[in-house]
């Protein structure tokens, strides 16, 4: 049991488990789990880059550099001024690290508000690239553009 606590468990279940034992670990699970989702939120806040891998390469990327990010499958592409970079990476996965001026509008597409020159209640224009506003991130999208 000491074993358990060196390696930060968070609960120690001893059989005969009773389903409201159990219940009590998951939720204890399911808590600790948002709380470190809100605290590397608020980590990433304050930082101006991310970190990405590709290639064997790491690639320091400012946020502000970023004009839109796009899924494809279990792939990212992310655009920036200077570059473009694939990485082995979920969309979803990657969105709970960017800040608020990276916005999901699609689920294909997340952009950087402060890049996009023309919008409309359907898409949202970066440069030469137009971007569809799905439906469902609609009413959230268009938030940060009004």
């Amino acid at each position: 049991m000491l074993d358990a606590f060196e390696l930060d468990a968070l609960d120690y279940l001893v059989k005969p488990i009773s389903f409201e034992r159990f219940l009590k670990a998951v939720n204890k699970f399911l808590s600790a789990s948002q709380n470190n989702e809100i605290n590397e939120k608020v980590k990433n806040e304050s930082k101006d880059y991310i970190i990405l891998k590709s290639e064997k390469k790491n690639y320091k990327i400012n946020f502000k550099s970023i004009n839109f990010i796009e899924s494809l499958d279990n792939y990212i592409k992310v655009n920036t001024d200077d570059f473009s970079i694939i990485c082995y990476e979920s969309l979803s996965g990657l969105e709970k690290l960017l800040p608020k001026s990276l916005v999901r509008i699609h689920r294909s597409f997340v952009v950087n508000v402060d890049k996009v020159t023309v919008f409309t209640s359907s898409f949202v224009e970066i440069g030469e690239r137009r971007f569809t506003i799905g439906r469902n991130y609609k009413d959230e999208a268009l938030k940060y553009f009004n």
